[in-house]
């Protein structure tokens, strides 16, 4: 039989000056959001866009092949415990952000380049035909943000008989800050496609999160995400003059696997 002792006789799993990392995986939900399309000849803004992500099928030689690993929505994280309850970490999540195709939205606004989509509009439908428009974050809705977090452990046991056995399971809340760089892929009226990195607009998230630790230095966690995304500068074509601007509320979910220990 184990002998399992309080929680008050584990010594805590994370402490001052211990580092930790974890590598994991999301999924998002997003809210309809505007988009506004600006550029040579054209002024216009879509409502209510609807947008989902796109995650990858679960398969060990595409989520745990070295040359693949990146494909799937991804997070990452390196953080460092100013206490025993507080963290300050560095952290990427790899989001995708697509707009669905073949949807019908209202368009604000005036397009005058001789394309067949030339015309004053206030608060008309049109279809987003892969003609008119193909709007997607898919090499990375990139945001890359320092966070704080709070650990609080919440149950412990372990084994008093062999002295290297125990579990403990902590709750989190946190707070992320950061920067978005996508890699847009967008064609827009029959524009040649860009499909580039770049620096679009910053972030803010809150999460929420359940973590269980094996053994002192290996844990997982299954976490809950929030946050709002403001993009002003979105590239649309080759030509740096067009650009899109949007903000987006979005819901994560993620799954991560992660080590800890004193350097």
């Amino acid at each position: 039989m184990l002998s399992l002792s309080s929680l008050a006789q584990t010594e805590p799993a994370y402490s001052k000056g211990q580092f930790y990392f974890n590598w994991g995986w999301n999924q998002a939900q997003y809210m309809d959001s505007d988009i506004q399309f600006r550029g040579n000849g054209y002024n216009f803004t879509l409502e209510d866009v609807v947008a989902t992500d796109r995650p990858t099928h679960i398969k060990p030689d595409v989520y745990f092949n070295p040359e693949t690993i990146t494909i799937p929505q991804t997070n990452i994280r390196f953080g460092y415990f100013v206490n025993d309850h507080w963290s300050v970490s560095l952290g990427y999540d790899h989001m995708k952000y697509v707009v669905r195709q073949y949807q019908t939205v209202q368009i604000e606004g005036s397009i005058n380049t001789g394309s067949p989509f030339d015309g004053t509009y206030d608060d008309d439908y049109i279809d987003l035909t892969t003609g008119f428009l193909k709007y997607e974050h898919t090499d990375g809705l990139n945001y890359v943000f320092v966070g704080v977090d709070y650990w609080q452990r919440l149950w412990a046991a372990r084994n008093t008989n062999v002295n290297a056995w125990n579990i403990q399971v902590y709750g989190t809340l946190g707070f992320d800050a950061g920067v978005y760089i996508p890699k847009s892929n967008v064609i827009l009226m029959g524009n040649e496609q860009s499909d580039r990195f770049h620096l679009a607009g910053f972030g803010l998230s809150g999460n929420a999160s359940i973590n269980i630790n094996f053994w002192k230095y290996f844990y997982m966690a299954v976490q809950l995400k929030s946050g709002y995304i403001n993009l002003p500068d979105v590239k649309t074509t080759l030509d740096d003059s067009d650009y899109a601007s949007q903000e987006i509320v979005f819901l994560q979910e993620n799954f991560v696997l992660g080590f800890s220990t004193h350097f």
